[in-house]
């Protein structure tokens, strides 16, 4: 997306879609099947894969998520 703030040690693999105004602090992993909304905050080492995150959610420090769906402060695991 445009305005894609991305630390050079952050990593996108695909497929994802990646909205508009994201940043992707140090280490962070984004994918595969990612989709990050507008105005998302990927912080340091946070892996993000199988998920998706909604507009203006931060992902803190550390934190893993996979099949989930992310809000501002709330996160669901999704059981397939």
């Amino acid at each position: 997306g445009d305005g894609l703030i991305k630390d050079a040690s952050a990593t996108i693999i695909s497929p994802c879609i990646i909205g508009q105004r994201v940043k992707l602090n140090r280490g962070a992993v984004v994918g595969p099947n990612a989709v990050i909304s507008d105005r998302v905050i990927i912080d340091e080492n946070a892996i993000v894969k199988n998920s998706l995150v909604m507009s203006q959610t931060v992902i803190e420090k550390d934190e893993r998520l996979d099949c989930s769906i992310a809000l501002e402060s709330v996160r669901v695991l999704v059981r397939i």
